[in-house]
């Protein structure tokens, strides 16, 4: 007796790319690196989803960050990353949140090797994105 073998079902990356990017770093590295430790951020994702054909998606995550040290300001970023995304026997229904909630969290990863590399290059800490709620971002739309 053979296991009957489940179809595959989920997504896949065909392509991925850095659309936009753009860095401002009005007061260059700070002098102190202990003030690095006193920095707060605010994040802001944006999600665009096109139909390419009928299972494939362009999937683009705009992510904004923007670095406060005592409420001024400091560096602003933002990362847009575009992929090309394949879905694999995902129903109809149940694809607008695989592809604003699953993808764009998968896409995370690279967009942060944008973010640290680029925050390097500015003079500043290496930074890393650890969380965004792409739920709640989701259910918020």
């Amino acid at each position: 007796m053979s296991a009957i073998q489940q179809p595959k079902v989920g997504f896949e990356f065909e392509s991925g790319f850095v659309k936009d990017l753009s860095f401002e770093n009005p007061f260059g590295p700070l002098p102190d690196k202990q003030q690095y430790k006193a920095i707060t951020s605010n994040i802001t994702p944006k999600i665009d989803i096109q139909r390419l054909s009928t299972d494939r998606y362009g999937v683009q995550l705009t992510v904004t960050l923007e670095g406060f040290l005592q409420d001024k300001c400091i560096f602003i970023t933002e990362v847009s990353y575009h992929s090309d995304v394949r879905v694999i026997n995902i129903p109809e229904p149940v694809r607008p949140q695989i592809l604003n909630v699953d993808v764009p969290q998968a896409m995370l990863q690279k967009v942060n090797e944008v973010v640290a590399g680029t925050a390097h290059c500015g003079g500043l800490p290496q930074m890393q994105i650890t969380e965004i709620d792409f739920r709640q971002h989701y259910n918020n739309k």
